[in-house]
C-alpha cells in the first residue's frame, strides 16, 4: 500500500472553500483526486496577508508528514495593491 499523501493549504479566503470571497478553492475546482486521495490539513484564512502568512509558516512546515507532500500556497491578492508580485514572493520565500 503506497504511503498516504498529504494536502498542505496556506493561504487567503482564495484558499478556503466557502470563505470571506465567497470562492472555490483551485485545488478544489482542479485537482479534485488531490482531495479526494489526500490527508488534507488547511490554514489559509480569510484576509490573510504576508504577515499573516510568514508568522504561520513554521506550522506550516511542522503539518510535513513522511510520505508525499503537497504544499499548495494561494495567496498575494490580499498583498497585490501594496507589494509588487516579485518582492511577495521574495519575502515569502525568505
Amino acid at each position: 500500500m503506497p504511503a498516504p499523501r498529504h494536502l498542505i493549504v496556506e493561504g487567503s479566503s482564495s484558499s478556503v472553500d466557502n470563505g470571506g470571497a465567497g470562492t472555490t478553492s483551485y485545488h478544489t475546482l482542479y485537482l479534485p483526486h488531490a482531495i479526494q486521495e489526500t490527508d488534507q490539513k488547511c490554514f489559509a484564512t480569510n484576509g490573510a496577508h504576508l504577515p499573516d502568512m510568514i508568522a504561520r509558516q513554521s506550522l506550516v512546515i511542522e503539518a510535513f508528514q513522511d510520505g508525499p507532500n503537497i504544499l499548495f500556497v494561494q495567496a498575494g491578492q490580499n498583498d497585490l495593491v501594496s507589494t509588487d508580485a516579485s518582492a511577495w514572493l521574495d519575502a515569502f520565500s525568505a
